[in-house]
């Protein structure tokens, strides 16, 4: 089985909006309207917003979101994982 663990970065838009598709589907979001391209994009290029897929082949079937957080009790950022599913 051809599996691929890929963390996206600023040009991976379409991976990105694949990933959202796949979140649509497994968490059943109802009249969901994905957001603009300009807020995708910019969310790409955060350093605090990180983005993992699961790649079958080429198309994604899994993946994470994940927030880095500065911490006021700590020097290490803490790590907040929002989402992460996939199909199957």
């Amino acid at each position: 089985m051809e599996i691929q663990i890929r963390k996206l970065d600023n040009w991976d838009l379409e991976l990105f909006t694949g990933l959202i598709r796949v979140f649509e589907e497994v968490f059943a979001m109802n009249d969901f309207r994905i957001p603009p391209t300009h807020h995708l994009r910019e969310l790409l290029k955060r350093p605090d917003f990180l983005v993992f897929v699961v790649l079958h082949h080429t198309q994604v079937v899994g993946g994470l979101t994940l927030y880095t957080l500065t911490q006021y009790y700590s020097i290490r950022p803490l790590a907040y994982l929002y989402d992460i599913k996939g199909r199957g």
